[in-house]
Protein backbone atom coordinates (compact mmCIF):
# COMPACT_ATOMS: atom_id res chain seq x y z
CA UNK A 1 0.00 0.00 0.00
CA UNK A 2 1.39 3.53 -0.49
CA UNK A 3 2.51 5.16 2.56
CA UNK A 4 3.88 1.96 3.91
CA UNK A 5 7.76 0.50 4.32
CA UNK A 6 8.44 -2.52 2.61
CA UNK A 7 8.65 -4.42 5.59
CA UNK A 8 4.58 -2.96 6.10
CA UNK A 9 5.43 -0.48 8.63
CA UNK A 10 3.75 3.30 8.05
CA UNK A 11 6.36 5.51 6.45
CA UNK A 12 6.90 8.62 9.05
CA UNK A 13 5.92 12.15 7.65
CA UNK A 14 8.29 13.93 6.07
CA UNK A 15 9.48 17.24 8.97
CA UNK A 16 12.02 19.68 8.16
CA UNK A 17 15.72 19.47 8.40
CA UNK A 18 17.31 21.05 11.29
CA UNK A 19 20.21 21.95 8.96
CA UNK A 20 19.03 22.65 5.41
CA UNK A 21 15.63 23.49 6.58
CA UNK A 22 13.62 21.31 3.87
CA UNK A 23 11.22 18.86 4.47
CA UNK A 24 12.58 15.17 4.01
CA UNK A 25 12.48 11.90 6.28
CA UNK A 26 14.95 12.67 8.99
CA UNK A 27 17.72 9.59 9.54
CA UNK A 28 17.97 8.61 13.39
CA UNK A 29 21.96 8.64 13.04
CA UNK A 30 22.16 12.28 12.13
CA UNK A 31 18.90 13.49 12.85
CA UNK A 32 18.96 15.62 9.34
CA UNK A 33 17.62 14.78 5.72
CA UNK A 34 18.86 11.81 3.74
CA UNK A 35 21.06 14.42 1.69
CA UNK A 36 22.30 16.52 4.66
CA UNK A 37 23.44 12.62 5.50
CA UNK A 38 25.28 11.89 3.19
CA UNK A 39 29.19 12.27 3.60
CA UNK A 40 31.20 15.08 1.49
CA UNK A 41 34.01 14.72 -0.12
CA UNK A 42 36.86 16.64 1.67
CA UNK A 43 38.79 19.19 -0.20
CA UNK A 44 42.20 18.73 -0.91
CA UNK A 45 44.03 21.51 1.70
CA UNK A 46 46.01 24.52 0.36
CA UNK A 47 49.47 24.44 -0.85
CA UNK A 48 51.87 26.48 -1.84
CA UNK A 49 52.34 27.17 -5.57
CA UNK A 50 55.46 26.53 -7.52
CA UNK A 51 54.87 29.02 -9.52
CA UNK A 52 53.59 32.41 -7.53
CA UNK A 53 54.19 30.98 -4.47
CA UNK A 54 51.42 31.87 -2.73
CA UNK A 55 49.14 29.68 -0.53
CA UNK A 56 46.00 28.52 -2.46
CA UNK A 57 43.64 25.83 -3.26
CA UNK A 58 45.48 22.93 -6.09
CA UNK A 59 44.41 22.96 -9.36
CA UNK A 60 47.09 20.80 -10.85
CA UNK A 61 50.28 20.53 -11.70
CA UNK A 62 51.61 21.73 -8.55
CA UNK A 63 50.04 24.96 -9.20
CA UNK A 64 46.98 27.01 -8.34
CA UNK A 65 44.08 27.94 -10.53
CA UNK A 66 45.04 31.14 -11.66
CA UNK A 67 48.80 30.04 -12.40
CA UNK A 68 47.77 26.59 -14.26
CA UNK A 69 44.86 28.72 -16.53
CA UNK A 70 48.14 30.90 -17.26
CA UNK A 71 50.18 28.07 -18.56
CA UNK A 72 51.24 28.68 -22.34
CA UNK A 73 51.28 25.18 -23.47
CA UNK A 74 47.93 24.44 -22.04
CA UNK A 75 46.20 25.06 -25.83
CA UNK A 76 49.31 22.47 -27.30
CA UNK A 77 48.19 19.65 -24.92
CA UNK A 78 44.68 20.26 -25.40
CA UNK A 79 45.18 20.63 -29.02
CA UNK A 80 47.41 17.23 -29.23
CA UNK A 81 44.59 15.34 -27.33
CA UNK A 82 42.10 16.30 -30.15
CA UNK A 83 44.43 15.20 -32.42
CA UNK A 84 44.62 11.69 -30.61
CA UNK A 85 41.06 11.81 -30.59
CA UNK A 86 40.10 12.04 -34.15
CA UNK A 87 40.43 9.50 -36.47
CA UNK A 88 41.39 11.75 -39.34
CA UNK A 89 42.71 14.80 -37.91
CA UNK A 90 42.66 17.31 -40.78
CA UNK A 91 46.35 18.41 -42.23
CA UNK A 92 45.86 22.07 -41.09
CA UNK A 93 44.43 21.18 -37.57
CA UNK A 94 48.30 21.49 -35.70
CA UNK A 95 48.84 24.55 -37.40
CA UNK A 96 45.34 26.13 -36.65
CA UNK A 97 46.02 25.34 -33.13
CA UNK A 98 48.80 27.52 -33.06
CA UNK A 99 47.15 29.90 -34.35
CA UNK A 100 44.46 29.92 -32.08
CA UNK A 101 47.02 29.47 -29.16
CA UNK A 102 48.77 33.29 -30.83
CA UNK A 103 45.36 35.22 -30.50
CA UNK A 104 43.75 34.77 -27.26
CA UNK A 105 45.10 33.65 -23.93
CA UNK A 106 45.78 30.00 -23.06
CA UNK A 107 42.20 29.52 -21.54
CA UNK A 108 40.49 31.29 -24.01
CA UNK A 109 42.35 29.08 -26.70
CA UNK A 110 41.45 25.88 -24.47
CA UNK A 111 38.02 26.33 -25.02
CA UNK A 112 37.83 27.60 -28.53
CA UNK A 113 39.89 24.32 -29.21
CA UNK A 114 37.01 22.36 -26.70
CA UNK A 115 34.55 24.14 -29.27
CA UNK A 116 36.88 22.92 -32.54
CA UNK A 117 36.49 19.55 -30.89
CA UNK A 118 33.06 19.05 -30.96
CA UNK A 119 32.62 20.56 -34.20
CA UNK A 120 35.14 17.92 -36.05
CA UNK A 121 33.83 15.29 -34.02
CA UNK A 122 30.05 15.46 -34.89
CA UNK A 123 28.92 13.79 -38.49
CA UNK A 124 29.23 16.55 -40.81
CA UNK A 125 31.94 17.37 -43.44
CA UNK A 126 35.20 18.97 -41.56
CA UNK A 127 36.22 20.86 -45.31
CA UNK A 128 37.10 24.33 -44.27
CA UNK A 129 34.17 26.10 -45.72
CA UNK A 130 31.68 23.59 -44.63
CA UNK A 131 33.43 24.03 -40.86
CA UNK A 132 33.47 27.65 -41.09
CA UNK A 133 30.04 27.85 -41.80
CA UNK A 134 29.07 25.75 -38.84
CA UNK A 135 31.16 27.51 -36.08
CA UNK A 136 29.27 30.93 -36.95
CA UNK A 137 27.07 32.19 -33.84
CA UNK A 138 23.52 33.31 -35.07
CA UNK A 139 23.32 37.19 -34.11
CA UNK A 140 25.65 40.48 -35.09
CA UNK A 141 28.64 38.58 -33.74
CA UNK A 142 29.67 35.44 -35.59
CA UNK A 143 31.42 34.58 -32.32
CA UNK A 144 35.39 33.80 -31.43
CA UNK A 145 35.99 30.60 -32.90
CA UNK A 146 34.55 31.58 -36.62
CA UNK A 147 36.54 34.54 -36.32
CA UNK A 148 39.77 32.92 -35.89
CA UNK A 149 38.82 30.11 -38.31
CA UNK A 150 37.91 32.68 -40.61
CA UNK A 151 41.23 34.25 -40.73
CA UNK A 152 43.02 31.31 -40.84
CA UNK A 153 41.33 29.55 -43.52
CA UNK A 154 40.99 33.03 -45.41
CA UNK A 155 44.92 33.88 -45.20
CA UNK A 156 45.99 30.69 -46.39
CA UNK A 157 43.01 29.71 -49.42
CA UNK A 158 41.18 27.07 -47.72
CA UNK A 159 37.73 29.08 -48.01
CA UNK A 160 36.39 32.14 -49.01
CA UNK A 161 35.23 35.08 -46.10
CA UNK A 162 31.69 35.02 -45.25
CA UNK A 163 29.94 37.87 -45.78
CA UNK A 164 29.20 38.59 -42.01
CA UNK A 165 30.67 42.11 -42.48
CA UNK A 166 27.66 42.89 -45.06
CA UNK A 167 25.11 42.02 -43.55
CA UNK A 168 25.94 43.64 -40.09
CA UNK A 169 26.42 46.63 -42.36
CA UNK A 170 22.92 45.97 -44.13
CA UNK A 171 21.41 45.94 -40.44
CA UNK A 172 22.62 48.93 -39.48
CA UNK A 173 21.64 51.02 -42.77
CA UNK A 174 17.70 49.10 -41.67
CA UNK A 175 17.82 50.34 -38.15
CA UNK A 176 18.66 53.96 -39.04
CA UNK A 177 15.79 53.81 -41.90
CA UNK A 178 13.35 52.32 -39.42
CA UNK A 179 14.26 55.24 -36.82
CA UNK A 180 12.82 57.83 -40.05
CA UNK A 181 9.30 58.88 -39.04
CA UNK A 182 7.12 56.61 -41.33
CA UNK A 183 5.72 59.49 -43.08
CA UNK A 184 9.30 60.45 -44.32
CA UNK A 185 10.72 56.84 -44.56
CA UNK A 186 9.65 56.04 -48.63
CA UNK A 187 12.47 59.15 -49.21
CA UNK A 188 14.61 57.07 -47.07
CA UNK A 189 14.33 53.93 -48.72
CA UNK A 190 14.99 56.03 -51.88
CA UNK A 191 18.03 57.44 -50.83
CA UNK A 192 19.64 53.86 -49.09
CA UNK A 193 19.03 52.42 -52.97
CA UNK A 194 20.40 55.55 -54.64
CA UNK A 195 23.91 54.93 -51.97
CA UNK A 196 23.83 51.20 -52.55
CA UNK A 197 23.87 51.72 -56.85
CA UNK A 198 26.14 54.38 -56.34
CA UNK A 199 28.73 51.71 -54.58
CA UNK A 200 27.81 49.18 -56.76
CA UNK A 201 28.79 51.44 -59.85
CA UNK A 202 32.17 52.85 -58.34
CA UNK A 203 32.99 49.00 -57.79
CA UNK A 204 32.09 48.58 -61.59
CA UNK A 205 34.27 51.46 -62.90
CA UNK A 206 37.14 50.41 -60.85
CA UNK A 207 37.31 53.87 -58.74
CA UNK A 208 37.29 54.13 -55.38
CA UNK A 209 33.47 53.15 -53.64
CA UNK A 210 32.14 54.79 -50.30
CA UNK A 211 32.84 52.37 -47.41
CA UNK A 212 29.94 51.05 -45.09
CA UNK A 213 31.25 53.81 -42.17
CA UNK A 214 30.50 56.61 -45.21
CA UNK A 215 26.71 55.11 -45.59
CA UNK A 216 26.02 55.22 -41.90
CA UNK A 217 27.01 58.76 -41.46
CA UNK A 218 25.02 59.35 -44.44
CA UNK A 219 21.96 58.06 -43.25
CA UNK A 220 23.00 58.88 -39.47
CA UNK A 221 22.70 62.64 -40.51
CA UNK A 222 18.86 62.14 -42.61
CA UNK A 223 17.60 59.79 -39.46
CA UNK A 224 17.92 63.21 -37.14
CA UNK A 225 16.93 65.56 -39.67
CA UNK A 226 14.04 63.67 -40.13
CA UNK A 227 13.33 63.18 -36.98
CA UNK A 228 14.19 66.87 -36.53
CA UNK A 229 11.79 68.02 -39.20
CA UNK A 230 8.71 65.59 -37.98
CA UNK A 231 9.10 67.13 -34.72
CA UNK A 232 8.37 70.89 -35.93
CA UNK A 233 5.29 68.85 -37.51
CA UNK A 234 6.17 68.66 -40.83
CA UNK A 235 4.89 64.78 -42.58
CA UNK A 236 6.44 65.48 -45.95
CA UNK A 237 9.89 66.59 -47.49
CA UNK A 238 8.42 68.92 -49.67
CA UNK A 239 7.39 71.17 -47.16
CA UNK A 240 11.12 71.24 -45.22
CA UNK A 241 12.79 74.70 -46.07
CA UNK A 242 15.94 76.48 -45.52
CA UNK A 243 14.52 77.29 -42.34
CA UNK A 244 14.24 73.47 -41.00
CA UNK A 245 17.99 72.89 -41.90
CA UNK A 246 19.89 75.75 -39.94
CA UNK A 247 17.56 75.21 -36.57
CA UNK A 248 18.78 71.35 -37.67
CA UNK A 249 22.14 72.37 -38.30
CA UNK A 250 22.30 74.73 -34.76
CA UNK A 251 21.12 72.11 -32.44
CA UNK A 252 23.58 69.37 -34.43
CA UNK A 253 26.51 71.24 -35.63
CA UNK A 254 28.52 68.14 -35.71
CA UNK A 255 26.53 67.30 -38.95
CA UNK A 256 27.23 70.58 -41.08
CA UNK A 257 31.41 69.07 -42.15
CA UNK A 258 28.92 66.09 -43.31
CA UNK A 259 27.40 67.52 -46.09
CA UNK A 260 23.80 68.70 -44.58
CA UNK A 261 24.17 72.06 -46.25
CA UNK A 262 20.84 74.40 -46.44
CA UNK A 263 20.97 75.21 -50.46
CA UNK A 264 22.59 78.04 -51.67
CA UNK A 265 25.47 77.64 -49.79
CA UNK A 266 28.60 76.56 -51.49
CA UNK A 267 30.38 73.42 -50.63
CA UNK A 268 33.81 74.98 -51.98
CA UNK A 269 35.94 77.76 -51.19
CA UNK A 270 36.21 80.69 -53.88
CA UNK A 271 39.55 80.25 -56.17
CA UNK A 272 41.69 82.81 -55.66
CA UNK A 273 41.89 85.06 -58.97
CA UNK A 274 45.14 85.67 -60.46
Amino acid sequence: MPGLHPQGSARPAQQPCPRCGRPGYLRQSTGWCGTCSRPRQAKDPPRVCDDCGQLRPHAGHGLCSACWQRRPERPFVAGENLIARLTAPPPWLGELIGHLAAGHSPARACVLISQLGRLLGDEHLNHPQALLERARLPGRSMGPLARGLEIFFVERGLALATDHAERLAAGRRRRRIDAVPAPLRPAAEAFNTFLLRSRERARRAGTLPRADITLDIKLSTLRDLAQHVSAGGKQDWALVDVHDIETFLAAQPKNRPRGCRSPGSSSASPKPTR
